[in-house]
């Protein structure tokens, strides 16, 4: 007998092999003793040479596992055997690389999360499939940062507003325009993500992440392994049925969903007992996302303002008029449904639902 790799093996007098190991082997479980209310259960069945010997006992040492084994009893079935010799050994070695290799992405991915997740939707599910990471999670995470970063600009400009009006000393921040509309842009495209991800269930990539992605797919020599950047999700190219009338109407209403709740109360009721929509459903991410494009609305008109600009008053009363109205719609919400102002402009595109 002899053990194979980094494994030690010593036989006690009374025939008992003790086999020590690095690192635990998979499916190797000792024999459970009989107890006054369960039968005994034979450890696992190891073929080792021309025998088969079962593990009595396993012990975690500091140096690794040591297995204790003994010649199998010929009264006992044998119901998992598993073969102990140099190939699978070496299969164990493999697998075990393997394992650490795709534990060691895992851990890289999620602590990159902030830059993974703007990766196409496809590139994550890729990821998720190869080193057993939550694509949900990258996309959530990845939307934290502009977030933040949207969060930090607008405390600047608040400072800068409450330090022009003469309420706090101290110098104004100087910051680019560009810099203001690409955080803006950033941070609206991360909301809307991070909510995505949140309700749908599903990873979702950002343009500058697609973009780039695409690039570097571009430019790769070798694509065979490389997912491409417009790739569907695994489990989406599906073949579909023809839908029917009825489908068809629920697909289009899902897509408009969010508008109904714009609208007055009367064509609420109408939609709620025509077609079964709730305004739950959807009222506070439309009117979330009403909310911060009417604040930066406000806060880029001040610079108009200040510099007599009808177009920046005209400006700051449509965008603080809104901002207002979806802070008084958040607290109508917990009654029931609240119209918007802007029930004229979207009641256009609805009147087939409503007539």
């Amino acid at each position: 007998m002899q053990a194979y790799g980094s494994d030690r093996l010593r036989l006690r007098e009374d025939g008992t092999a003790i086999l020590s190991c690095r690192s635990a082997k998979e499916n190797w479980q000792a024999r459970i003793p009989k107890t006054l209310t369960t039968p005994q259960h034979p450890g696992t069945a190891v073929a080792w040479e021309d025998e088969y010997w079962e593990i009595v006992a396993v012990e975690v040492t500091q140096s690794g596992v040591r297995y204790t084994l003994e010649r199998w009893p010929e009264s006992a079935a044998m119901r998992l055997v598993v073969r102990y010799d140099e190939v699978a050994e070496a299969e164990r070695a493999q697998a075990r690389q393997r394992a650490y290799v795709r534990e060691r992405g895992r851990k890289a991915a999620t602590a990159l999360g902030f830059l993974t997740g703007h990766l196409p939707a496809a590139v994550q599910q890729e990821l998720a499939s190869e080193i057993g990471i939550n694509p949900v999670r990258l996309t959530m995470v990845s939307a934290i940062p502009p977030l933040a970063g949207l969060g930090f600009v607008i405390f600047l400009l608040v400072g800068n507003i409450m330090r022009a009006a003469g309420a706090e000393a101290g110098p104004l921040h100087r910051i680019p325009l560009s810099v203001v509309e690409v955080l803006a842009f950033l941070g609206v495209e991360s909301l809307v993500r991070f909510l995505f991800a949140l309700s749908v269930g599903k990873p979702i990539g950002s343009s500058i992440g697609v973009i780039g992605y695409a690039i570097y797919y571009g430019l790769a020599r070798d694509r065979s392994k490389l997912v491409r950047p417009f790739a569907a999700e695994r489990g989406s190219s599906v073949k579909t049925t023809e839908l029917t009338a009825e489908e068809k109407l629920q697909s289009d209403l899902t897509l408009v969903e969010s508008l109904f709740s714009l609208l007055d109360l009367q064509d609420q009721q109408t939609v709620a007992q025509r077609y079964g929509v709730n305004y739950r459903n959807t009222a506070t991410m439309i009117a979330g996302i009403l909310l911060v494009f009417s604040f930066f609305g406000v806060i880029t008109s001040f610079g108009s303002v200040r510099q007599l600009h009808p177009s920046g008053f005209v400006s700051l009363i449509v965008a603080g008029w809104l901002f207002a109205e979806q802070v008084w719609r958040f607290v109508k919400f917990q009654q029931g449904p609240a119209p918007s102002v802007l029930r004229f402009v979207v009641r256009p595109f609805l009147t087939r639902y409503l007539a």
